[in-house]
């Protein structure tokens, strides 16, 4: 149900994201997740080296002369050939072990690409950020450009004081070093995120942002989703198996494989020879038992680890959430402030143009209502950052099984 009610916002997140496609590549294509792929091939590889046994087997060779009291000298030779092999019940219990190796390998693949997408996420929303920032810059420095322009017309006929232009002139001088920051932080995001990810293309123009809107469901579901999806969970919890397996091998290796092989000889210049099995078993002592019992003990710890960790992201699930829903809010209060701020600033233009007020209270709350419009486009990439960050812990954005939903 959740995924239903997630498709609108799954809809809405793709004006102004990547599509997914570009999105996942990019992300596959960062050098760590590559190296995750390349210690999960090791790891498969490992895995089917313990399948198949470390046991092979052995050959040994002793050529030797024999000389007898009475002066003969014997040509002879000893040969075996030999391999020792698992007990009943050992072979299974690699085979699990390795198993459960492959499955952390690449739950820690899956781990990495997350990251990757937190980051890519962080640089997006930068850019986004220092776009609508910039935008707004560069449009109020415009309307301060043509309001100086028209105000110096006017002083020039002597329809306007010297003091006034004065102030405008300062006030435009000001939106210039604004606007100068502004272009400088776009420039530093856009490096940065073609720097990372430079196999999306950025267009020429960033999409404009649209009014961030509630996630659906409730928080305790993306809570559970969060949690429940973790990959970090997850790897602990086959941690905790693949130690429990590894457990079962040592308590069963507590009884040292046997060695079966083939002995030949041939003595006395081939007067004698002989045939026959060589059956070896390493006498056991405490020395396996307390390793059993040692192992025993780190797997009892990784299930507490287990807990641990449930309880760990449960705590950051719900402040996540809250922080998503927190963002909203405050950009909502902003907004309101804003448009306030913006009426309050329009009739104060109004009130000079009637010259029932003073330019610079007029401009003071231009300066106002400018300032109040950077902490909305703030508060609004905010706002969309916390809900996306949500979204991706919860493996409802940029995740190989939601690939569906994205398109």
């Amino acid at each position: 149900m959740l995924c239903l009610l997630g498709v609108s916002q799954t809809i809405a997140a793709q004006s102004y994201l990547p599509p997914f496609e570009v999105a996942m590549d990019a992300i596959a294509q960062q050098a760590e997740v590559l190296a995750a792929d390349e210690r999960a091939a090791a790891v498969d590889a490992e895995a089917r080296a313990i399948a198949i046994g470390s046991h092979e087997f052995e050959a040994s060779v002793i050529p030797q002369r024999r000389r007898t009291n009475a002066g003969e000298s014997l040509d002879e030779f000893e040969a075996q050939v030999g391999r020792a092999f698992r007990l009943p019940g050992k072979a299974p219990l690699d085979r699990e072990i390795g198993a459960r190796s492959r499955a952390i390998a690449a739950l820690e693949r899956g781990e990495t690409a997350h990251e990757a997408a937190l980051r890519l996420l962080e640089l997006w929303m930068q850019w986004l950020r220092a776009t609508s920032t910039d935008d707004e810059a560069r449009a109020q420095l415009q309307s301060l450009q043509t309001e100086h322009a028209s105000l110096m017309r006017r002083v020039e006929i002597g329809d306007a004081a010297q003091l006034d232009l004065d102030l405008i002139t300062a006030e435009l001088a000001q939106a210039r070093a604004a606007a100068v920051t502004t272009a400088t932080l776009l420039a530093a995001a856009r490096h940065a995120l073609n720097t990372d990810f430079p196999q999306i293309t950025l267009p020429a123009r960033a999409p404009s942002l649209p009014e961030p809107e509630a996630l659906p469901g409730t928080g305790d579901e993306w809570q559970a989703r969060i949690v429940n999806d973790s990959y970090e969970l997850t790897t602990a919890e086959q941690e905790a198996a693949r130690q429990d397996a590894t457990a079962k091998r040592a308590w069963a290796d507590r009884i040292p494989d046997p060695t079966l092989g083939v002995r030949f000889f041939n003595e006395r210049d081939g007067q004698e020879r002989a045939v026959g099995l060589v059956f070896t078993m390493p006498l056991t002592g405490r020395y396996r038992r307390e390793l059993a019992n040692a192992e025993r003990a780190e797997a009892r710890a990784r299930l507490r680890d287990v807990d641990v960790i449930r309880r760990v992201l449960a705590k950051d699930a719900h402040l996540k959430v809250a922080l998503a829903a927190d963002a909203l809010g405050q950009w909502r209060a902003l907004r309101e402030a804003h448009e306030a701020m913006r009426a309050a600033a329009n009739r104060t233009h109004r009130a000079w143009e009637l010259g029932e007020t003073g330019l610079a209270e007029r401009l003071l709350a231009a300066r106002r209502a400018r300032e109040m419009a950077y902490q909305e486009l703030g508060a609004r990439v905010a706002a969309h950052e916390a809900q996306l960050r949500v979204r991706i812990d919860s493996h409802d954005l940029w995740h190989p099984e939601h690939g569906r939903d994205e398109e």
